[in-house]
C-alpha cells in the first residue's frame, strides 16, 4: 500500500530539479519558474494571516488627504516588502557565508549556545536574562 504523501514527495523532488536547472543555465523559465516559486511560499500561513492588513492598508484611510492615489500605496508598500526581504536575505546570505568558511569555530559555538539555551528554557541553567 502505498502512502499518500509519496505523489507529494515526488512532485517536490521534480520542481527542485527544475529549479537547480533554471538557475544553473538562466533562460526565459527562470523567470517564471522563480516567480512561481515565490507566489507558492506567498500561500503559507504566516503571509495569508497578514492579508486582511495589507488589505486594509492598501484600500487607504477615511481621513487621507486626497492627494494620494491607491496605485502609490501599492507601489510603496510592495517597495517596502521587497526592501525588507532583499536586505533579509543578503543578511542570510551573509551569514551563510561566514558560517561556511569558519569549518570549526563558528559551528562550534553555535552548538554550545544552542544548548546553553535549551538548558535555560528547562530552567536546568538560569541564565540572568533582562526582563
Amino acid at each position: 500500500m502505498l502512502s499518500s504523501g509519496l505523489p507529494f514527495a515526488d512532485w517536490a523532488r521534480s520542481s527542485e530539479l527544475l529549479l537547480q536547472g533554471s538557475l544553473a543555465h538562466p533562460g526565459p523559465l527562470t523567470l517564471a519558474v522563480v516567480f512561481s516559486g515565490g507566489l507558492l511560499t506567498s500561500l503559507g500561513p504566516c503571509s495569508l494571516s497578514l492579508l486582511p492588513v495589507t488589505l486594509a492598508y492598501l484600500a487607504g484611510f477615511g481621513t487621507e488627504p486626497q492627494g494620494r492615489a491607491p496605485w502609490q500605496r501599492s507601489v510603496s508598500f510592495a517597495a517596502g516588502i521587497v526592501a525588507a526581504l532583499v536586505l533579509l536575505g543578503l543578511a542570510s546570505g551573509l551569514m551563510g557565508r561566514l558560517y561556511g568558511r569558519i569549518p570549526g569555530q563558528l559551528p562550534l559555538l553555535v552548538a554550545v549556545v544552542a544548548v546553553v539555551m535549551g538548558l535555560n528554557l528547562l530552567g536546568l541553567l538560569r541564565l540572568p536574562l533582562p526582563a
